[in-house]
């Protein structure tokens, strides 16, 4: 099922106000009035802090779920069907909610005089978001990725190396067994089930190897697998380094 199907709206909206900054609507079924979406939304959040429940992410009603999360005063809420995995729409969710956030200034957001319009823009990001799709390489970036990595495993003696996208897509891989990208995504999950959002530096042991997550940027990370009688400190500057390398060519 695509995720059109599962996902039936997008809203994003100021708490205080209630102003609404994005509304997506992906769904042709859905065509519930923003309006109600969010006064609910603000009512049961409000009932929840009162009650003691500040930290409540999601509500099903019958055949709807509703996710959300709060920023900077900025609520960002997805309604769906219950097919979807509240583990991954949540990940998708803070990433919408992260880059938003970059995008646009508390300045802006707080100016009234600025149209909703100004905003629509950002539809498209949660398209490419929501679909997995915002970031891909080109072959030419990929293969010189590949090349460094390559590199670095043979001169750091180490399993494998690998891009992960925020979507938890593989971008570039350099792994000596395939087995590895399952254990990486496994892990990868696992992260984000624990809440552990905005991640930046990582590192489990795991099967007899030490499995490293370090951000490169907002939408990127770099994955090494090393033998568990590997030191990983030993290498930090390394990875410095080649993340600084990454970086310039990811941004070119």
């Amino acid at each position: 099922m695509s995720s059109v199907e599962v996902i039936k709206a997008i809203f994003i909206f100021d708490k205080k106000s209630g102003r609404p900054f994005i509304r997506y609507r992906p769904s042709r079924d859905f065509q519930i009035e923003p309006f109600l979406v969010i006064g609910f939304l603000t009512a049961i959040m409000k009932f929840s802090k009162e009650v003691g429940r500040s930290d409540l992410k999601m509500i099903d009603m019958e055949n709807l779920r509703f996710v959300f999360t709060e920023k900077d005063g900025i609520i960002f809420n997805a309604i769906t069907t219950k097919l979807v995995k509240p583990i991954d729409l949540m990940f998708k969710l803070n990433t919408i909610s992260t880059i938003f956030l970059n995008e646009y200034t508390m300045e802006e957001l707080l100016d009234p005089k600025i149209a909703l319009e100004y905003y629509d823009g950002f539809k498209n990001t949660i398209h490419e978001i929501i679909h997995g799709t915002v970031r891909g390489l080109e072959s030419e970036k990929e293969l010189k990725i590949k090349e460094i990595l390559s590199k670095f495993n043979k001169n750091n003696e180490i399993c494998g190396s690998g891009i992960i996208s925020f979507t938890g897509d593989f971008l570039v891989t350099a792994f000596e067994r395939v087995e590895d990208e399952d254990i990486v995504h496994n892990i990868f999950n696992s992260i984000f089930e624990t809440k552990i959002f905005g991640i930046n530096n990582f590192t489990i042991t795991i099967l007899k190897q030490h499995i490293i997550i370090t951000r490169i940027e907002e939408e990127s990370l770099l994955v090494i697998i090393m033998r568990e009688d590997q030191v990983c400190s030993a290498i930090e500057d390394n990875i410095d380094k080649i993340k600084k390398r990454i970086r310039k060519i990811l941004r070119a």
